[in-house]
């Protein structure tokens, strides 16, 4: 007995095997061999160190690979990690430990963490400039396993939608001048070799709105909300013109409408409107929805709801009717108002008849003491807008005389108030106050 206690090797554990007999290779000493490859949750800030160093270490496998990531993401929420994030090179390390690792798992995880650090304008600059926003591009266009690979391709959008979101992000990306005190005095040069140009994120975002219309719905919701900010500059209303998105959008629009009317999506439609009105805030916009034969199934939307009776959402009733009063500039658009859309009313009747509902709806909410709903209120704007525009038109005048007069005398009174004061037509139609 004594012998053995001269000869045999001890350590305290709370492990009954780790105690007697003792094996190197199980206990404390075996540690370092058996955690090789390991991602363990540790303290600040040394354990982010050694997560990024995992991300292209040979030693670490997939999804420990994937859990590195996880971490990197869970303690980036606060600007101040990003930051440091930022500083250590995290974009970089992340988009070259894409081409080591082809896992569509780890693929996700990395763009979810990109998309994480461009909350802040210094990450959307560092993804754009690093090989972030090429990265995740390429991933849109590889069709390869997309069944396996539709959550990356997802977080890839979304990633390029959180950067349309920054308000210097969006402007970096359509190569604009950004706000003031959004620029970088001490920007270090780009280590990328290629660096994405708008015309890339356009044809990327073009190709979802062409070939996953019937794909992943949160995919083609990213990439129709991302068009909306990018159009809602002037530099991208002409770059989504030239790079075809408007036509997509064009496209799209009508299929939605033409082909399945009955199972309409309000959410993506609300969203093609909105690229619809952004576009049509320039003249040439305008004109060039008019040769896609937008404003046919602007109508179209607008008859669907008429008739059908639809409880459409507001937010898609605020967005027909935006792009309804924008589309209404064109001389083509105001002459056919007395066309007639369905059960024989015409284009201004039904768009007279939804004022009326949202005129309903203000009384409603008035008598009952509540704050008027935003989205009510842009409704109504809209319409009135529409119809102004459409005064214009002598036929239109004089339809809407007779329209009038078929009022009860309070109706008509307040009516025409709504739709003509302090405009060029107020004596006409007898609104001021």
């Amino acid at each position: 007995m004594a012998e053995a206690a001269r000869t045999v090797r001890h350590y305290v554990s709370d492990c009954l095997q780790e105690r007697h007999p003792y094996d190197a290779q199980k206990a404390f000493a075996g540690r370092p061999q058996r955690d090789i490859g390991l991602v363990y949750n540790g303290l600040q800030p040394h354990s982010s160190d050694d997560w990024m160093e995992s991300l292209s270490d040979p030693e670490v496998c997939g999804e420990q690979r994937v859990r590195a990531v996880r971490l990197l993401i869970a303690h980036s929420a606060s600007q101040e990690t990003k930051v440091v994030y930022l500083r250590k090179n995290v974009v970089s390390k992340a988009v070259a430990a894409l081409l080591m690792e082809p896992s569509a798992d780890f693929e996700r995880h990395v763009f979810l963490l990109l998309r994480s650090l461009c909350t802040i304008s210094q990450g959307c600059r560092v993804v754009m400039d690093e090989g972030g926003l090429s990265a995740a591009i390429r991933s849109i266009h590889n069709r390869d396993n997309l069944e396996e690979r539709a959550a990356a391709r997802e977080a890839a959008v979304f990633m390029i939608y959180q950067i349309s979101f920054n308000a210097a992000g969006v402007r970096w990306l359509l190569e604009a001048e950004v706000p003031e005190g959004f620029e970088f005095t001490d920007m270090p040069p780009s280590s990328c070799e290629y660096t994405c140009r708008k015309e890339d994120v356009i044809e990327a975002l073009v190709l979802i709105l062409q070939k996953d219309f019937e794909g992943d719905r949160k995919t083609l919701m990213y990439a129709i909300t991302c068009l909306c900010q990018l159009t809602a500059q002037t530099e991208g209303i002409f770059a989504a013109m030239k790079g075809g998105a408007v036509t997509a959008v064009s496209s799209l629009l009508h299929k939605c409408v033409s082909e399945r009317p009955d199972k309409l999506d309000e959410d993506i439609l609300a969203g093609l409107l909105v690229v619809v009105s952004n576009v049509s805030m320039e003249q040439t916009g305008v004109e060039f929805v008019d040769e896609l034969q937008v404003p046919d199934d602007l109508f179209l939307l607008l008859a669907e709801y008429y008739e059908c009776r639809r409880t459409s959402s507001y937010p898609f009733l605020r967005a027909l009717t935006g792009a309804l009063s924008v589309v209404y500039k064109l001389l083509s658009v105001k002459m056919r108002s007395l066309e007639e859309l369905v059960n024989g009313h015409s284009r201004i009747m039904a768009i007279y008849i939804l004022l009326h509902v949202m005129n309903d709806v203000v009384t409603v909410t008035k008598h009952a003491c509540k704050e008027q709903h935003p989205d009510v209120i842009a409704i109504s704007k809209n319409l009135v807008l529409s119809t102004r525009f459409a005064m214009e038109v002598k036929a239109v005048r004089s339809f809407t005389h007779s329209y009038l007069e078929e009022m009860d005398e309070t109706t008509a009174f307040y009516f025409r108030r709504q739709l003509f004061y302090s405009t060029k037509w107020e004596e006409e139609f007898d609104a001021a106050v």
